[in-house]
């Protein structure tokens, strides 16, 4: 995180993460969007071993950190992120396996994910508490996964409703940044190009 003027001891509370930006609201919660690249994938939904590449797994999440003490980010706290539930049933990181050759790429959940029009129900879900896990320093992505939470294309561009009172705020997923995965209708319908204005509300 650079120099962020965070110090050290609070920069192990947020976990290690590429933290594209930070946001705090008016309680002192820090808001973070998280740029990490997922495995790409064959564009041809067919033949997971095609030639061409270049349809990336989402691979990164949006974080709340909760601190213990909005003074002094060192006391600790609790790190959240985000889940979106699709039909009752959270929308979780699926990864490049034999079973899995496209991960979660061409999923029915993309699709509605990415949708125009669409609305669905979302929450912070703790994924390292200091209280309970302590205050070494730990993998936020993979903590993560591990914990259920929603992956998104390197979500970017983070910002506040004006005058929401810093109850909604907008993100943007980067997508693929490739015409050769954008240029399938599949992908595109699921966020090759990106996703613009994904409304969250910081209440739940």
């Amino acid at each position: 995180m650079g120099n962020s003027g965070i110090s050290p001891q609070a920069r192990r509370h947020l976990g290690r993460g590429a933290y594209e930006g930070i946001h705090p609201d008016n309680h002192g919660n820090l808001i973070l969007a998280e740029d990490i690249g997922g495995t790409k994938v064959s564009i041809d939904p067919t033949n997971p071993n095609g030639p061409t590449k270049t349809a990336a797994n989402p691979n990164s999440f949006v974080y709340r950190f909760v601190p213990n003490n909005i003074a002094d980010l060192s006391a600790g706290g609790k790190l959240q992120a985000l889940q979106v539930k699709i039909d009752g049933q959270p929308v979780i990181f699926i990864d490049v396996t034999t079973d899995h050759p496209f991960g979660d790429v061409f999923s029915t959940n993309q699709l509605k994910l990415h949708t125009l029009g669409t609305s669905w129900p979302v929450q912070w879900i703790t994924i390292h508490d200091t209280a309970i896990d302590g205050t070494a320093s730990f993998d936020a992505n993979a903590a993560a996964k591990k914990a259920g939470a929603t992956p998104f294309k390197r979500p970017e561009n983070a910002q506040f409703l004006p005058g929401s009172d810093f109850k909604t705020f907008f993100f943007d997923a980067t997508g693929d940044t490739d015409a050769t995965a954008g240029n399938v209708p599949a992908l595109a319908a699921r966020g090759s190009w990106g996703r613009s204005s994904a409304l969250i509300s910081t209440t739940v």
